[in-house]
């Protein structure tokens, strides 16, 4: 997942580093309500599995938040 997050952020800093003056919006207008909802996978993704590494702490109970609000 970590791997993941580094490429997108690679990717859209170099992106933005070539549409200067308008970023990125303009050529991504399109395509915003699926760059968010992946983003949001990859940040869920992230979340989740930082709780496994930290199993048996008071992060169980972040747990319990993060399923109630989906």
């Amino acid at each position: 997942m970590m791997e993941t997050a580094i490429i997108l952020s690679q990717h859209f800093s170099k992106e933005r580093q070539l549409h200067g003056l308008y970023g990125l919006y303009p050529k991504y207008r399109p395509y915003v309500h699926v760059v968010t909802c992946f983003l949001l996978t990859i940040g869920h993704g992230l979340c989740f599995a930082t709780l496994k590494i930290d199993a048996g702490t008071p992060s169980d109970l972040c747990t319990i938040f993060l399923y109630s609000n989906f």
